[in-house]
């Protein structure tokens, strides 16, 4: 039912969810007079205002004095969510000076029974000819970041791999910040944002591991609207060359062409190609030949027992036949 507790209490009270209060007090509207409360909805729409007028109104405690009475408004307003409050006559006088200026009153609003605003108490703040504008603040930006952790796998030194983050503006007004994080990972794009209400973008982040191993790390959200962190994950794998053909039993004959093949991961640039007679010296059969997995040999002599060794050109990553082949004639 209605709400009519004419005891004044401070605001936010349980005893009711919302409430408008320009001057919560025990007033005495007579009725069938000027002396009573009323209301009229002026101007035309979409800017109509809801006017409510406690017009000239008595306090209980003089509730037979038509001479001690206050006057004001409240002013609803259909195109924004702003309330007024306007005051023209806050002095009762008489015998009931007690209560004048809102000393016996609550002035205030509340949206629920835990949350409101109260601009006085039983305190005498209220003079005539003023008015209070109660506006509704605009909603605060608040930072959302998805996914919540990012896994890179694992990645050949030397090699990069991005994964992305999105964040997003879940509140209101203009959520501003930037993203850090450090070495092996990197911000590659949408490092600092400006989004307004419900915006978002995409944030790229690098995994560049310089060595094998596991690499964990966070990446930093730092906001108007509070920080975040979120979590990656990734793994160093070494660069990888391994030899499949010849790679040991095979029979390949003086003056034929053969394909000596391999694969490789995390090797940039070329590869050079070796070989080895009976367990002798390296021999340079191809010192700079694209790393493409093969390479045709037009075997010479003299006949042996052979290996074939196949290195990037820094000669730190190789690998050889696993057993022997034969060159003949």
């Amino acid at each position: 039912g209605p709400f009519n507790s004419y005891v004044n209490a401070a605001i936010p009270t349980s005893a009711i969810g919302t409430l408008v209060a320009p001057f919560w007090d025990d007033l005495y509207p007579v009725l069938g007079t000027a002396q009573n409360a009323f209301w009229a909805v002026t101007g035309a729409a979409p800017n109509r205002e809801l006017v409510i007028e406690w017009r000239d109104v008595r306090q209980f405690n003089c509730n037979a004095d038509s001479t001690a009475t206050v006057k004001f408004q409240i002013v609803f307003f259909e195109s924004r969510s702003d309330i007024l409050f306007n005051y023209a006559d806050t002095v009762f006088g008489s015998g009931c000076g007690s209560a004048d200026y809102g000393a016996s009153a609550t002035v205030g609003i509340q949206v629920s029974p835990t949350r409101g605003t109260q601009f006085s108490f039983d305190a005498p703040r209220l003079s005539a000819s003023t008015a209070l504008l109660w506006t509704v603040p605009p909603p605060l930006p608040a930072l959302g970041v998805t996914p919540v952790t990012q896994d890179f796998g694992a990645v050949t030194v030397g090699s990069s791999v991005n994964r992305s983050f999105t964040v997003q503006n879940t509140g209101g007004g203009t959520l501003t910040g930037s993203v850090s994080t450090s070495a092996p990972y990197s911000v590659v794009s949408g490092g600092s944002f400006s989004l307004g209400p419900g915006a978002s973008q995409s944030v790229v982040v690098r995994f560049t591991p310089g060595a094998p191993g596991s690499a964990p790390g966070t990446v930093l959200f730092s906001s108007s609207a509070g920080n975040l962190s979120r979590d990656v994950t990734g793994t160093g794998a070494a660069a990888q060359i391994t030899v499949l053909s010849p790679n040991g039993g095979e029979v390949w004959r003086i003056t034929r062409k053969y394909r000596i093949a391999w694969t490789s991961s995390g090797v940039k640039g070329n590869v050079r190609i070796e070989l080895s007679r009976n367990g002798g010296s390296w021999q340079t059969l191809f010192a700079s030949t694209a790393n493409d997995r093969a390479a045709d040999w037009k075997v010479t002599g003299p006949a042996a027992q052979a290996r074939v060794r196949i290195c990037d050109l820094a000669g730190l990553v190789c690998d050889t036949s696993n057993a022997a082949f034969s060159i003949t004639p």
